[in-house]
């Protein structure tokens, strides 16, 4: 007979000791014991399934990337369109759905959206690095040289270890010929370059932002 210490109360995986069984009926025995286990397992994980509440992705969580089918460009335009109109939307996080959604324009080759966006973003935030980055990146793709400079170069007054901002800078003053200026950029940004890809032809990769608890 097994004894069992009575601050330790036995469970449905306690062994059982069986020794005045024949071998057979003991193998009966531990074949009866395994269904057991497994159909308490079976009732065990619908129990769990029922009681657990499903998660529920918001607006919030798709505007940043977060969740199924933020991979789609446009599943991200909707949503964070969704969190810029919302009334309970502060202005940090509406400056964050802005740049969201300029980033996901500018997946799309929507340039001038992409460039409205950031300026939106930029407005209620003025030292939003990311901002900076991707209206400078629509800036160069858009031959506006000049402007994508001031914005890369802002981007790195308030980062200045941002690789990606030194490429696009860099690219701009190729762009420009002006060699010299290009080749010193491209030396900065060449170390984290080696270890760290570059997310120049999708902006939001390594940037998108996520909005505060009140959209989760």
């Amino acid at each position: 007979m097994l004894s069992l210490s009575k601050h330790q109360p036995p469970s449905w995986r306690t062994p059982i000791v069986m020794l005045s069984l024949s071998k057979h009926d003991q193998r009966r025995s531990r074949r009866i014991l395994w269904r057991s286990e497994l159909i308490a397992f079976a009732v065990l994980a619908i129990a769990v399934s029922v009681t657990m509440p499903a998660y529920a992705q918001t607006a919030g969580d798709t505007c940043a990337g977060i969740g199924i089918g933020t991979g789609l460009p446009d599943s991200r335009i909707a949503a964070c369109t969704e969190v810029i109109g919302a009334q309970q939307t502060t202005a940090s996080d509406r400056a964050v759905a802005y740049y969201n959604r300029g980033s996901a324009y500018y997946t799309k080759g929507r340039y001038d959206l992409a460039i409205a966006d950031c300026s939106q973003a930029l407005r209620l935030q003025p030292n939003y690095a990311y901002a900076s980055y991707v209206r400078g990146l629509a800036y160069n793709n858009t031959a506006q040289y000049d402007l994508a400079i001031a914005d890369c170069s802002q981007a790195l007054r308030l980062n200045p270890y941002y690789a990606d901002a030194y490429v696009v800078r860099g690219l701009a003053y190729f762009n420009k010929r002006q060699y010299d200026l290009a080749i010193a950029d491209y030396s900065q940004a060449l170390p984290s370059i080696q270890t760290t890809p570059s997310p120049i032809t999708t902006a939001e990769s390594s940037t998108t932002t996520r909005v505060s608890t009140i959209w989760r």
